[in-house]
């Protein structure tokens, strides 16, 4: 598939997120539903950073009043315990992904995840809630200087295992 296909899927999930309440259900693209050939593990970076700049270009045409944040998450591998952040760079953070593809959402701003969690700290997660920012430029190579990469581990109440992510948003 060619780059234009890969524009229309973006762009039809973010027509829908915006008009059709996909943002409040937090409807989420993953990159295998972008391009077949996206499956593959070893292509999940490559393919997501492209899915992400295509996301980003998608929102800078749309011609609406409200600002909207494209956020691209990258799930790890979770644990019984808190792990912390155990990668240094790109390889190593490959090596910490989940079983689950890559995937693109979009919020208004202010709704991102981190934001969220932060708000609900003790009702639906519990208090060792972790958000850090990491530099963006040292795990994916250059990136736009509006783009922030943050880190976030947490344990839903009734979950056994806490949840890893990093995210990029722009």
């Amino acid at each position: 598939m060619d780059g234009t296909k890969h524009k229309e899927v973006v762009q039809s999930w973010f027509d829908s997120a915006v008009r059709e309440g996909g943002i409040e259900r937090y409807d989420d693209l993953h990159i295998d539903q972008i391009d077949e050939a996206w499956k593959t593990r070893s292509k999940w970076t490559a393919a997501a950073l492209e899915s992400f700049k295509t996301a980003l270009s998608v929102r800078d045409a749309y011609a609406g009043d409200t600002y909207f944040k494209i956020v691209l998450a990258f799930a790890l591998v979770s644990e019984s315990h808190p792990l912390g952040i155990t990668f240094r760079g790109r390889w190593e953070l490959e090596n910490s992904f989940s079983s689950t593809p890559p995937s693109l959402y979009v919020f208004r701003k202010g709704g991102e995840f981190w934001n969220q969690a932060e708000e609900s700290r003790g009702k639906r997660i519990k208090n060792d809630l972790v958000i850090k920012m990491l530099n963006a430029s040292e795990l994916f190579g250059e990136m736009q200087e509006t783009v922030e990469c943050i880190y976030m581990e947490y344990q839903r109440v009734g979950d056994e295992e806490y949840s890893r992510d990093v995210f990029l948003t722009g």
